[in-house]
């Protein structure tokens, strides 16, 4: 998912389903320009949208946002990570000797 700020403004603008920026600013915790730079990344998105008169301007959840929203991507278990070489060779009492030598020229 989003950052925690993104996800209190998504869930903000699902309870009250309109809110202005100042109201979410209040929301976040954060001052004017701080909140701004969410909400504009939400825009680009196009997770957000403005609406309300010019005077009085508002934002609410875009249609089909949840498709916008960012997902997390699950390492898949086939994918194993390989231990560091240096690792192995520590493990390896004949290969702690030669990590000896090229750990001591790396630095």
């Amino acid at each position: 998912m989003n950052s925690e700020n993104q996800q209190k403004v998504i869930s903000f603008l699902q309870e009250n389903k309109r809110a202005t920026a100042r109201q979410l600013a209040k929301v976040l915790g954060r001052d004017s320009t701080g909140a701004w730079n969410i909400l504009m990344h939400l825009l680009r998105k196009g997770i957000i949208k403005r609406c309300g008169t010019a005077a009085f301007p508002e934002i609410k959840l875009a249609q089909g946002w949840e498709s916008k929203v960012c997902r997390r991507k699950n390492p898949s278990r086939h994918q194993r990570v390989k231990p560091a070489v240096a690792d192995v060779c520590r493990k390896n009492w004949l290969g702690y000797g030669i990590h000896k030598i090229f750990g001591s020229a790396g630095k």
